[in-house]
């Protein structure tokens, strides 16, 4: 899902029915048992795959761990359950939606509120003894906002580094725990940060920024709130298929912006009557605790009979050697090694090729590193936009609504028509240009012929091989059809990656160029569609990896967004500070040259698969 709020589900249900191709796949079952068909009989043992992090994490003699159940295997366990355990989009619109409610309720106010708090303390700072009813207009001046920023950024980037540590634990659990304990670890601490707002804000508190600073170590501690937005993708992901996943994503965000349009005005009418953001952010508290109560009823997305049913595929994990050190070294550097691991499950070797196969070794750690280089320029620009707005358009909580208002009738239009129209005229130019046709009988020899050519080699030398080389040969018998839906599902995910970071290039170059507040509401409207490219890469990073460790795949890229956010909150503050009084609108030429950087890399990327495609 994009990156601007959290995931969701789309509008109308996803039946989790076998397609076609699946029933093609597993026809020697039939319809309807109850039983589950063996594992693979043979599991490639030429890449290194590792994955530490799994203890019951079974593995082959080759050190693989089995791949748990299919895709059509597990749509069909989750088909069977019954309707109020069965994760369904009639089960998780209404959460997405109560929760694009909370998040349009609370975000003008809440950041402003925040920018409020900092002002009071910083005047009472310099003697200014701001009691009571204050001019909240004096804070719009360059010196107040430059420190506003540099505030922001420190407890941004504390949050997030402490999130580093453990977003990625979280969310390697949710492959065992379930969803639903994500959801909970964001949701909670949510509400006791509104609370600590709302008493911050009185005019008659006098706390001082320390307890910002101690919620922002909290925060991180339970994830940084970045564990909603991993969790309810990996929760889509779990029932809905690989071919669907793409437009499944678009139609959550639908939902979202939906939600986010009609919370957004009834924020900005809430604070319009009362000009009071603690009120505004009452409102929003209550929607959280109503959610965490659905939250209860919500259905898992992992149910323990998937759960159970792909503990069956593994082996039992060895005993660990009674000798092993038990020191309070060797037990940190083990927690440190299990909680980056889901970053490091991108480097070259680490995912089953079998899942998808990589144009080159490198392929998906250029493509997270696209991602990371764009998200940069975003986050960046996210830390110091409350500060750059107030400084340079005057703007407060009903302008901020106002433009919270556009971003979400932009993104209910590119979700509702204009990312479905986009999918449909690429299936149709496919079509009719380079459909793939990958070469069936070229690949896939007869049985007779391999067997009779095997056992030739055999008598010639002695080797024994037939038995293995033959399994070897008839695997691709199916394979080259799935591999061919594969690719085109990449080749346009890739397709619209690349478009999203030209528009949110050409999104950010306009602002300095004109630099007035129209052209901010434009820059918008040019980011909410450039959001697709964001929502493709969510469906490529689940369309690389094994059903069984998405949470751990989506944990990795939680982990680099934290990484992400802090760095680019420190950098960009410093950057806004120092121009704050001369051209503040310059880190918005730095993000530019950020997208620029990852379109180059994302094109070398579709390069690598033309090549292939060639």
């Amino acid at each position: 899902m994009g990156r601007n709020y959290t995931t969701g589900d789309p509008v109308h249900e996803a039946q989790p029915l076998l397609s076609d191709h699946d029933r093609d796949l597993d026809h020697q079952h039939a319809e309807g048992s109850g039983s589950l068909p063996p594992s693979p009989p043979w599991i490639p043992k030429t890449t290194p795959l590792q994955d530490e992090n799994l203890e019951e994490g079974p593995t082959t003699d080759g050190g693989h761990p089995l791949r748990g159940l299919t895709e059509a295997e597990r749509l069909a366990l989750i088909d069977s359950l019954p309707w109020n355990r069965r994760p369904s989009t009639l089960w998780l619109g209404p959460f997405v939606l109560t929760l694009a409610l909370m998040i349009g309720i609370a975000m003008a106010a809440q950041d402003q509120q925040i920018n409020s708090i900092i002002c009071k303390d910083y005047l009472r700072g310099k003697g200014d003894p701001v009691i009571g009813d204050w001019d909240k207009q004096v804070c719009d001046g360059a010196e107040i906002q430059a420190f506003a920023a540099i505030i922001t950024s420190h407890l941004s980037s504390i949050k997030n580094i402490f999130g580093i540590f453990t977003i990625g634990y979280y969310t390697t659990q949710s492959d065992r725990r379930g969803r639903k304990f994500l959801i909970y670890l964001s949701l909670v601490p949510g509400v006791f940060s509104q609370l600590l707002i709302i008493h911050m804000g009185k005019p008659h508190s006098n706390l001082g920024l320390w307890p910002l600073y101690v919620n922002a170590v909290l925060t991180g501690c339970l994830g940084a709130g970045s564990l909603l937005e991993p969790g309810l993708n990996a929760y889509l992901a779990d029932y809905t298929s690989r071919d669907e996943r793409s437009l499944a994503i678009g139609y959550a965000m639908v939902t979202l912006s939906i939600g986010v349009l009609i919370g957004t005005v009834i924020g900005k009418a809430v604070y319009d009557r009362t000009q009071d953001n603690n009120i505004v952010l009452m409102v929003a508290m209550v929607t959280s605790v109503c959610l965490i109560l659905y939250t209860i009823a919500l259905p898992e997305s992992r149910p323990k009979e998937v759960r159970t049913a792909e503990a069956s595929r593994m082996h039992p994990s060895p005993l660990r050697s009674s000798k092993e050190s038990t020191s309070f070294l060797n037990k940190a550097k083990q927690l440190l090694k299990q909680t980056l691991e889901p970053l490091l499950f991108f480097l070259p070797g680490r995912i089953d090729p079998t899942e998808n196969e990589l144009p080159t070794r490198n392929t998906l750690l250029l493509l997270v590193g696209a991602y990371a280089c764009g998200q940069f320029a975003s986050n960046g620009i996210l830390a110091v936009f409350i500060p750059y707005s107030k400084l340079v358009y005057r703007w407060g909580t009903s302008e901020n609504g106002t433009y919270i208002i556009v971003f979400g009738l932009s993104t209910l239009v590119v979700y509702l028509v204009i990312f479905p129209g986009l999918q449909y005229a690429y299936k149709y130019f496919i079509k009719t240009t380079d459909s793939i046709q990958p070469p069936v009988k070229e690949n896939n020899m007869d049985i007779e012929d391999v067997s009779a050519m095997l056992h030739h080699v055999s008598a010639n030398t002695g080797v024994h091989i037939a038995d293995i080389a033959i399994v070897t040969a008839i695997e691709p018998a199916y394979e080259p059809v799935d591999r061919a839906k594969q690719d085109a599902s990449i080749k346009r995910d890739l397709s619209f990656f690349v478009l999203g970071g030209v528009l949110f290039a050409v999104g950010f170059v306009i602002v300095p160029m004109f630099d007035t507040d129209i052209i901010l509401l434009i820059s918008c409207v040019i980011h909410s569609l450039a959001s697709i490219g964001l929502t493709a890469f969510t469906s490529l990073m689940t369309a690389y990896v094994p059903s069984y460790q998405t949470g751990k795949a989506l944990g990795g890229i939680a982990i680099l967004d934290a990484i992400l956010q802090a760095s680019a909150a420190l950098l960009y503050a410093s950057i806004f500070a120092a121009t704050a009084g001369t051209v503040p609108s310059t880190v918005y030429f730095v993000s530019t040259g950020m997208w620029v950087v990852s379109i180059v890399v994302t094109m070398m990327i579709l390069e690598g698969y033309r090549r292939r495609w060639a």
